[in-house]
Order: C-alpha cells, then structure tokens, then sequence
C-alpha cells in the first residue's frame, strides 16, 4: 500500500505526535500535529527501510506504514493514543 506522506511527516521521530489527516484518495494519510491536539498520537519507535507492521509487535498499540515502490523509503512508526 502506497499513501501519501508530507516531506515532513517522514521525518517523523520518536517523541514527536501525529494525528489522522485524510486527503482525497489517501484516506490512511497521518500528519505531525502538536501533542495537545486532540486525537493525537505519540511515536513510540521508528523502523526506517521496512514496511514490516511487525516491528510494532510488543512496542505500541497501533502503527502506521508507509510501503514505497523503492524500499529505501519504507517505514514504520510505532504509535500509542494520547
């Protein structure tokens, strides 16, 4: 599954929080937002070169991917709810 990701949301880091920001056609797209929105998300972990949910397994609740035809641009977060 290909989606959309803002250059920004990328670079999302452990620590940093993100939230559900749906665009037409990508209706999975995650945006990094303040921690004291509401319906935020903070990242546990980050699996960079992976699309593998896997790696979520005993670190988070919930995780967010992104699959890109060059796998080098694959990754993962680990994330739990505020």
């Amino acid at each position: 599954v290909w989606r959309a990701v803002s250059a920004r949301f990328a670079n999302a880091k452990v620590g940093d929080c993100v939230k559900e920001s749906p665009a037409p056609g990508f209706p999975d797209q995650m945006a990094i937002a303040p921690c004291t929105e509401s319906g935020t998300y903070t990242v546990k972990a980050r699996f960079d070169g992976t699309a593998s949910q896997a790696k979520c397994d005993n670190v988070s609740e919930f995780n967010y991917y992104e699959d890109y035809p060059t796998d080098s641009k694959d990754f993962v977060l680990c994330i739990d709810e505020n």
